[in-house]
């Protein structure tokens, strides 16, 4: 409203051009200004920030409750508080107004696969990876449903069309090794990760602890997962190495 009064009063006061100019300018806010507070969300996204982007996310959907990106961050950010149930609710309308992008589906299949629902992670990844063919993150997240229901030689077949996974490289690489672990070609699978030349020091971590158990080698298996310390995806498969390990071991 201020921006329509300084227009006019610009406008009477003998400054057309320029009253002309706030005008147009303030209407290009009022519709885009929904997507770069969206924009904004994902810096914080990806600065590892939800909450702050979860309130931007908000308020662009005040503003424009349909914005199909403020929809996908807002889901997001729940994803990154670790709240996949309402994360798929925001997915769920975004897919409803947008149903050829495939952000909204891939984003829902990993919410699905946080869930243990892998049947419908793999039909969301794969309706990603249709729409999206050359997207690696969405094959990924179709890659990984099929891992976790068994289906090594999909999967590995699946991860054979990424051409270029920039930088989801070691998370491609992670995938591969534990496809060929699945198919028992352990010694196969470790000279393709070894060659590959992972960065993440995380993802190698894992690796190594899946190579060691692969290996019956309990007393490594125990050292390495000893520090390992996030709460994060890959907890849950450590605590059972761990513990069957120990087993092993006579502990």
């Amino acid at each position: 409203v201020t921006v329509f009064v300084m227009s006019f009063a610009m406008f009477f006061s003998g400054l057309g051009a320029w009253s002309v100019y706030i005008l147009a300018l303030s209407i290009c806010a009022m519709f885009f200004l929904p997507d770069l507070i969206s924009l904004v969300a994902t810096y914080y996204l990806q600065d590892s920030q939800p909450d702050i982007a979860l309130k931007l996310c908000d308020l662009a959907l005040d503003l424009e409750p349909n914005n199909y990106l403020s929809l996908v961050n807002c889901g997001v950010a729940y994803l990154k508080l670790h709240e996949p149930k309402d994360a798929i609710k925001l997915f769920d309308r975004a897919i409803a107004l947008e149903d050829k992008k495939a952000m909204g589906y891939s984003n829902r299949a990993f919410a699905y696969y946080l869930l243990n629902d892998f049947k419908k992670s793999e039909l969301d990844g794969l309706k990603a990876t249709e729409l999206n063919p050359r997207a690696a993150h969405d094959r990924l997240n179709y890659t990984a449903a099929l891992l976790s229901q068994g289906r090594y030689s999909e999967a590995l077949a699946a991860l054979d069309e990424i051409k270029s996974a920039g930088q989801y490289k070691d998370h491609a690489c992670l995938q591969r090794l534990l496809c060929k672990i699945g198919l028992h070609r352990v010694d196969e699978g470790e000279e393709e990760w070894l060659n590959s030349g992972p960065k993440a020091v995380y993802i190698q971590h894992i690796a190594k602890c899946h190579l060691a158990w692969n290996k019956a080698e309990y007393a490594e298996v125990l050292s390495l997962s000893s520090e390992y310390h996030d709460n994060g995806l890959l907890a849950e498969t450590i605590l059972y190495f761990r513990a069957i390990s120990y087993a092993y071991l006579g502990e």
